[in-house]
């Protein structure tokens, strides 16, 4: 499970990132701090596929956006959400499910840094962890969330869990925590993540379990889908020769042929003739510029500089056009 403090999930891609984070690490569970969703938003805005979505947003005035918790929980996974306490200030959410090894419940919490409220804030999360103890005496029980500068010695003190985070999750700062009533049996790693966000992503996973998540950059294959690219696609694929493809009768041989058309050694052939076509573009500006149109070379080299845009937004021939009209042999 993912335990993120995201500073909001209604920037540009938020919500694509950490779908991507959640799929990539495998988890079931998603436990999102500072939302910034409002009481008006529709589920369906943030939802994420093959995740249910749980929420409780901020509904304090006394700010315009910030605060807010969401669970994200994996299809299939049986649970629903409890009451913590009446008190409505508070950012915590309760999670209980069952799965088939036992009973589970989660407390997300987020405790601002200038919160006036506490006092109220402990009071609800100690009564809400002691009616569970008292009402699920078995379960496993984990408090998470981001509780910034809050003494939180009292749920280890008074309710005997543990924190298992021991790497800073900001900057040189441990604000993002997890206590569980179970430290023996899991185990954590913090790491960046693709959300825009100060935070680091804390990952919770059961002992033994071989997973590490890489803080190393890793090089991914990017294509350039500018509309000068498509189009020089689309002439490609109209100039090239399909004769032999469409007057193949074999189906099993057109397949073949039409592969062996797309294959490296095609493309390799194509790239070489077009930078041929380039090269002879190039050639006759530059001769059109410095010998007959330009008297400064330094104008010619100018404009020579700015080739590549010119051949790129398809305007090398009517610039050449408008050279040869404006200065005349």
């Amino acid at each position: 499970m993912l335990l993120l403090n995201a500073t909001g999930l209604r920037k540009p891609n938020a919500l694509q990132h950490l779908a991507t984070e959640l799929r990539q690490t495998n988890s079931g569970f998603g436990f999102i701090v500072e939302t910034w969703f409002k009481s008006v938003d529709n589920d369906g805005l943030f939802s994420i596929s093959d995740y249910i979505l749980f929420r409780r947003d901020r509904v304090c005035v006394r700010r315009k956006h910030g605060g807010g918790v969401c669970i994200y929980v994996k299809s299939g996974i049986d649970c629903f959400v409890m009451s913590p306490c009446p008190t409505a200030d508070t950012n915590i959410e309760i999670l209980r499910l069952h799965l088939c090894f036992g009973e589970y419940i989660f407390g997300l919490c987020y405790h601002p840094p200038d919160a006036p409220y506490v006092t109220e804030f402990i009071d609800c999360i100690s009564n809400s962890v002691d009616v569970l103890t008292s009402l699920y005496p078995g379960a496993v029980l984990c408090v998470l969330g981001d509780f910034n500068q809050l003494d939180t010695t009292f749920l280890q003190c008074e309710f005997g869990l543990s924190q298992i985070v021991d790497t800073p999750t900001l900057g040189n700062n441990l604000l993002d925590k997890v206590f569980i009533n179970v430290p023996d049996g899991y185990q954590t790693q913090v790491f960046k993540i693709l959300v825009k966000t100060k935070h680091q992503t804390v990952l919770v996973v059961h002992y033994g379990v071989p997973y590490c998540v890489s803080n190393k950059p890793q090089k991914s294959t990017l294509y350039d889908l500018r509309s000068h690219n498509v189009d020089l696609l689309r002439y490609c694929i109209g100039t090239f020769d399909w004769s032999i493809v469409f007057f193949c009768q074999n189906l099993q041989a057109k397949y073949v042929y039409f592969s062996t058309a797309l294959g490296p050694q095609s493309t390799a052939a194509f790239l070489a003739r077009l930078l041929d076509e380039v090269k002879g573009i190039q050639t006759i500006l530059h001769r059109l510029l410095s010998h007959y149109y330009v008297n400064d070379p330094s104008y010619a080299n100018m404009v020579i500089l700015r080739r590549p845009v010119l051949y790129q937004r398809k305007s090398v021939i009517p610039f050449v056009l408008t050279v040869v009209i404006e200065w005349p042999i």
